[in-house]
């Protein structure tokens, strides 16, 4: 267990990415629908960062698929199903990081 302030540090940042992810992933997502790369480029590296420093390891790789997909040089063969795909994964993925994070902040409480 962390000490009291790296403790509640720990839970202060899993309460944020927990309430901002879900933004981020609707943002990516109508991002995806509008053809916007740029902002889902955006988006997509704000979120791999966010979800590599609490170790959401595969979450993170998904956004970097995104960011590649995405990148200003390479979207004109986009494949948008291959970016829906992707989305749709990370949207899984999130839901199981969610469930890891909010098991940490119950132990962290106690």
């Amino acid at each position: 267990m962390a000490d009291d302030g790296s403790s509640d540090l720990l839970i202060e940042l899993i309460e944020c990415y927990l309430e901002e992810t879900p933004k981020m992933l609707q943002a990516i997502r109508a991002a995806a629908i509008n053809s916007d790369h740029i902002l889902l480029n955006r988006t997509a590296h704000s979120l791999r960062s966010s979800s590599g420093s609490l170790g959401a390891i595969q979450l993170s790789r998904l956004c970097q698929e995104l960011e590649i997909m995405t990148h200003s040089d390479n979207t004109t063969g986009i494949s948008e199903a291959a970016v829906f795909l992707t989305i749709c994964q990370l949207e899984t993925e999130y839901e199981r990081v969610k469930l890891a994070l909010q098991e940490e902040l119950q132990g962290e409480q106690r």
